[in-house]
């Protein structure tokens, strides 16, 4: 099957923009996630297929992940081979990457760039900054993973900020501090250690900031 998100949009927002009235537009995508199960559209299914990818599979893999036998992977619905399911992501980021070039492709052929935003949203209003260029945007994210039959990982929070990463786990094991500027591929857990301490109690108290919103936001749903 043939997944045309960006064309549908783009076909629409010219029918839309030629109207007499000359309307104000927004326009949401909302594109396929890069998860599986990986889908990809004709033209790009299958163009990793010969790609060799057995270098992606870090020698640290995490066992509560991957239950790695022989290059196979099980977890929840991926279970093959990991390099397959490698190969199907990237088929799927691509498709998400030409769908946003064919959008902003279209913008440029219609000559509205300059009177264009462009935005990549994280579920937070944008409408403080739009109203005072010189606001402050974030200063943390949120992350969470929810465990789900039939997998094992369990569920966690985290907090993520311009240099560190901090996560707490439900049970199992101790939490996770990563400096991603000195570390950006996570292979050094700073808990419990003195050079993670120094951040440890502001990044404790931004996880707990963004607990208690995402517990009001929850509630006002």
């Amino acid at each position: 099957m043939e997944l045309l998100p960006a064309l549908s949009v783009c076909n629409t927002f010219s029918e839309v923009y030629d109207l007499p009235f000359n309307p104000r537009l927004l326009i949401y995508l909302s594109h396929r996630p890069g998860h599986p199960p990986f889908q990809a559209p004709q033209g790009i299914a299958g163009m990793y297929d010969d790609a060799d990818v057995k270098g992606v599979l870090p020698k640290n893999v995490d066992p509560w992940w991957y239950g790695k036998t022989n290059g196979n992977v099980f977890q929840g619905v991926m279970m093959g081979s990991y390099y397959n399911k490698y190969r199907k992501y990237c088929e799927t980021l691509t498709a998400m990457d030409r769908d946003i070039v064919r959008l902003l492709d279209k913008i440029d052929e219609m000559g509205l760039r300059g009177n264009t935003v462009v935005i990549y949203m994280d579920g937070e209003s944008l409408v403080p900054i739009f109203q005072n260029p010189k606001a402050q945007g974030r200063k943390a994210f949120l992350m969470e993973f929810w465990r789900y039959y039939p997998e094992n990982t369990p569920s966690y929070l985290g907090v993520r900020t311009d240099r560190y990463k901090y996560i707490e786990f439900e049970r199992g094991r101790n939490p996770w501090l990563f400096d991603l500027e000195m570390d950006p591929k996570e292979l050094n857990n700073l808990y419990g250690k003195p050079e993670g301490e120094k951040a440890l109690s502001e990044l404790k108290a931004l996880l707990e900031g963004l607990k208690i919103k995402r517990i009001g936001s929850n509630l006002k749903n």
